[in-house]
């Protein structure tokens, strides 16, 4: 596991033991997010204006590149670059109000972290980026205020990106290039594994799921905080989230929220804050771990399709 830091540097944890197994310089200033290319290279970005390409195996950088977005968050050591994600060996780097779009077996992440001419895609938004995503097929998946905003590849595995248009069943109208409308700030994203739905964690205490092949919108109700994570399990049959005191769990087993309703409700699964084990003392051993706690079923009130 890596963990980054305020201060920039990047702890290597071996999951087993606990046992720190290295570190990594990282970046000037804190890091921000992270991520683990599919053939082990970490990613990770920060607030010195870089994404840089780690090897575990020598614990070393291995590649970086300068990534400067319009209107984004600046400091003494540089743009805040908020959010990554990679899908094979691209990669998609949000700063600011621009995306940057490059392949990490390009001279794009060799020397000094300048990337040559031709070798990144850069696009632009009317607002700022706080979470990136790749779907399933390829699509590059935005959120912050005013919805979600899709970009597709237009030709093979070239970097050129167009935007989707708005959807015509999409509830809110939302700020104007919003594929995806929606009145308020999104806070989180998951894309499920089998691209038919997009979930999003609200600030208005709900978490927001389109199904992309209409964007018909969904809400899901019944928190007391904000969403602030949303993730899925690799099969997509279930949507995690957390914002309160609950781990929540919606069921997509029966082909999404149509096939999970009761008498008009969604069924969702709590876990309690109180079940959960106690890592404050350090790492668990096996016989240490306890069994999984027992799900509270309770239907979810104001779960309902909004359009």
């Amino acid at each position: 596991v890596c963990l980054g830091s305020a201060g920039g540097e990047i702890v290597v944890v071996e999951v087993e033991t606990g046992r720190i197994a290295g570190r990594l310089a990282g970046h000037s200033g804190g890091t921000l997010c992270m991520c683990v290319a599919p053939d082990g290279r970490v990613v990770s970005a920060g607030e010195d204006s870089f994404v840089l390409v780690h090897s575990l195996e020598t614990l070393s950088e291995i590649g970086r590149l300068r990534v400067e977005g319009a209107a984004g968050i600046n400091c003494a050591t540089g743009t805040w670059v908020s959010a990554i994600s990679i899908r094979g060996t691209r990669i998609v780097a949000a700063a600011g109000q621009s995306l940057v779009i490059a392949d990490l077996n390009t001279p794009a992440f060799g020397g000094d972290g300048n990337a040559p001419a031709g070798s990144v895609c850069v696009l632009g938004l009317s607002r700022a980026v706080d979470c990136v995503e790749f779907m399933a097929d390829g699509t590059i998946c935005t959120c912050g205020y005013g919805g979600v905003t899709l970009f597709r590849p237009t030709v093979g595995d070239s970097l050129a990106y167009e935007i989707v248009p708005r959807y015509a069943k999409t509830y809110h109208s939302g700020i104007d290039g919003a594929t995806l409308g929606y009145k308020g700030w999104l806070l989180s994203l998951a894309p499920s594994p089998t691209g038919e739905w997009i979930a999003s964690g609200c600030s208005d205490n709900t978490v927001r799921l389109w199904k992309t092949a209409t964007g018909q919108d969904f809400k899901c109700g019944g928190y007391s905080s904000k969403i602030s994570c949303v993730v899925w399990d690799p099969s997509g049959r279930v949507c995690a989230t957390s914002g309160s005191n609950q781990a929540t769990l919606w069921d997509f087993s029966t082909g999404g929220l149509a096939g999970s309703k009761r008498n008009g409700f969604l069924i969702r699964t709590s876990v309690p804050k109180d079940s959960l084990p106690d890592l404050t003392s350090g790492p668990l051993s096996s016989t240490q771990i306890p069994p999984p706690p027992s799900l509270v079923t309770q239907r979810a009130s104001g779960a309902k399709l909004t359009n």
